[in-house]
């Protein structure tokens, strides 16, 4: 089982790793990034604690780092809680949800835009040994057409977020030691 300490340190490491606003736009034009695959769904809120209006407003922050023009909306019907559409720069969340999604909805743009191979390769490897990567396949593996790639790139915007807003829900989700043993 991957330890929430060891989990913690890698976050650290990647925020450090992620793509510059001039980056992003080769990102686009090398024909790899497809839309399709780059939508991202919170069906569940797994924890029931909201991001502090400083959190939030330096996740929009990070959103505006990403591109100027990212757009975060508040929708009344929408049928998920939170939906991250990284190609369109667009974060749409469920009224009423918006502090409960929005970290884990700005972790999908975090993780696409790592810019350093081995290690997103390395979160995507260690989420598989956690209690919320079995939880992610049972929620999301039919919605996603049980895209391996896909569901361990939810695993980790889950897990993130939970690092954010919710670090005892982060340390049992995480497969951590101390909760397991």
């Amino acid at each position: 089982m991957a330890s929430s300490g060891a989990f913690s340190r890698r976050i650290n490491r990647y925020r450090q790793s992620i793509f510059t606003g001039n980056q992003i736009k080769s990102v686009f034009n090398t024909g790899t990034f497809s839309s399709d695959k780059n939508i991202y769904y919170q069906q569940r809120t797994i924890s029931p604690k909201k991001i502090t209006p400083q959190v939030k407003e330096q996740l929009i922050g990070f959103l505006k780092e990403v591109n100027p023009n990212f757009r975060v909306e508040v929708i009344d019907n929408l049928s998920a809680n939170g939906v991250a559409n990284i190609a369109e720069f667009l974060i749409q969340l469920k009224k009423g949800k918006e502090d409960l999604a929005l970290a884990e909805e700005a972790a999908h743009v975090f993780i696409e835009l790592l810019n350093d191979p081995k290690l997103k390769k390395d979160l995507l490897s260690d989420v598989v040994r956690t209690k919320m990567y079995k939880k992610v396949i049972e929620d999301y593996g039919l919605l996603y057409g049980m895209d391996y790639e896909k569901l361990k790139r939810e695993t980790a915007a889950k897990l993130i977020s939970l690092y954010i807003q919710d670090r005892d829900a982060f340390n049992y989700w995480s497969g951590s030691e101390q909760l397991t043993n």
